[in-house]
């Protein structure tokens, strides 16, 4: 089954058809999977330049342990996803292949979006910005999957925590009931940020509740 034509949550040790993108990232080539559509992030990131967002949920022990520089892949369980460079993007095209899933929360931006529920408003926090223009848009859904309106990207196999389901590509928070974009919430009692979070400057979700 194809990874965007998958209803309720991926099932690790099951094999699905992906997308993956024969590139070099950290100098090594090889297929790597990503996360699609194709993209650019100018109006909140500054990124002008299309790329893509790796998928973790489906890298190989070797990929997995290459992606942070480590042998022991464990102390990877919290890794974020990676974007495959600007200048091979448009030396080879995404091709669907059958890999194994072999973990179910994709990045660290999904965990720290999805377990702390909060976006930062004391900043200018890009995650912030974004989470506020689209609060209370209704999301599209199609082939069982609410669709981001930030890039358009399908969430078919995201995990659902505490009734959220948040986009793996920029932590953009939905309803999961309704498909409604929910607002950023005021995380001013707290001592991180989402961006604290994803940049490795907390060690666990945990950290970040009190």
């Amino acid at each position: 089954m194809r990874i965007d034509e998958v209803e309720g949550p991926l099932e690790i040790g099951k094999s699905y058809e992906v997308p993956v993108l024969r590139a070099k990232y950290g100098g090594r080539r090889d297929y790597w999977p990503v996360l699609l559509p194709i993209h650019g992030d100018v109006e909140f990131f500054a990124v002008h330049k299309e790329h893509y967002h790796t998928d973790t949920r489906f890298f190989d022990d070797s990929q997995w342990a290459h992606m942070k520089g480590e042998t022991d892949v464990e102390k990877n369980e919290n890794a974020n996803n990676a974007v495959i460079p600007y200048d091979d993007l448009y030396k080879f095209e995404v091709e669907w292949r059958t890999l194994e899933c072999r973990r179910l929360i994709p990045n660290r931006l999904a965990i720290a979006a999805a377990k702390m529920a909060k976006v930062d408003p004391r900043n200018e926090d890009p995650f912030r910005q974004c989470q506020t223009k689209y609060a209370g848009k209704q999301c599209k859904h199609a082939k069982g999957a609410w669709i981001c309106p930030h890039q358009g990207a399908r969430l078919n196999g995201v995990p659902v925590v505490d009734g959220i389901v948040t986009c793996p590509l920029h932590g953009l928070r939905i309803n999961h009931e309704t498909g409604i974009v929910l607002p950023a919430v005021d995380l001013s009692g707290e001592p991180n940020t989402v961006s604290d979070f994803i940049h490795g400057r907390t060690v666990t979700p945990e950290a970040t509740r009190k």
